[in-house]
């Protein structure tokens, strides 16, 4: 497999297809290739024994056959394997392994903490992940675009908010959509540690830091918000962007939600494709 790909997990469930159609356009998008992950639940990460390769053999042919079903134009696309107990572990796996651009998942039908202890949430494979994670929406395959062409960008002055602008600003420009930054004033008990107090200073680093990167490529618009950020973050997913983009402080997944993350919060609500970027 190329280096650079775009790595899309499926189980041939309509949250997985939701994520296909998000990684398939991608993949148009950006020119590149499209590879799906089945991630197989074992306590082993090899298999040798001949019953148990058969049987991964005829996964592999029915997740084929619901992957054509499910998006035909994707019919071509490297059908992978993973044997792992974790979804997350496998597919971080798998992308550092192959030099992956992205990883796309769809959202898990599972809620909260029931959906992180099966390993299959979002919120785990995003974290610690190698590369990128994007997260489409339920629903994303029947409207598979970007609508609007604007990707937005959460932004608060921490160094994860300048790694999601970096990412984002790159991204964009890749894409030939307007960028969007968005700032959010929390309640001051809601600020995150390290978070610069002072929201006009941050909004003009993030316009002067996506100015710069943009290189007059794509249009920079800088947003203000008040409230609750994962809600004002998620809000900018109906209708404001096409893409949201938020950044990882790499808390380590349980905890993350307990702490009530913002990026945690903003992939469970979002209606539209989340990315988030990683260190």
């Amino acid at each position: 497999m190329p280096a650079h790909d775009i790595i899309a997990a499926y189980d041939a469930t309509e949250e997985a297809a939701d994520g296909l159609a998000l990684a398939q356009l991608l993949c148009e998008r950006l020119g590149r290739e499209l590879v799906v992950a089945r991630v197989i639940a074992d306590g082993r990460t090899e298999v040798t024994d001949r019953h148990e390769q058969r049987a991964i053999r005829e996964t592999i042919a029915e997740t084929r056959r619901a992957l054509v079903a499910a998006l035909p134009e994707a019919a071509s696309a490297e059908l992978t394997p993973v044997v792992d107990g974790s979804m997350a572990r496998g597919l971080h796996a798998l992308a550092a392994a192959e030099d992956a651009e992205a990883l796309v998942v769809g959202s898990s039908h599972h809620h909260g903490l029931g959906r992180l202890l099966l390993g299959g949430g979002p919120e785990l494979v995003a974290d610690g992940a190698p590369c990128p994670v994007f997260v489409a929406p339920p629903g994303f395959r029947s409207h598979a675009v970007l609508d609007p062409e604007v990707v937005a960008i959460a932004f608060d002055g921490t160094p994860a908010a300048e790694t999601a602008l970096r990412y984002g600003a790159e991204l964009a420009v890749r894409l030939g959509t307007a960028m969007r930054i968005v700032t959010v004033q929390p309640p001051w008990y809601e600020r995150p540690a390290g978070a610069p107090h002072d929201l006009l200073a941050v909004q003009a680093a993030g316009r002067t830091l996506a100015e710069r990167l943009a290189k007059g490529q794509v249009r920079v618009d800088v947003v203000e918000r008040r409230g609750d950020p994962a809600d004002q973050l998620a809000a900018e997913t109906r209708g404001e962007a096409g893409l949201l983009v938020v950044g990882s402080r790499r808390h380590g997944a349980l905890r993350r939600v307990l702490l009530g993350s913002v990026s945690a919060a903003v992939l469970r609500a979002a209606a539209g494709p989340v990315v988030v970027a990683t260190a």
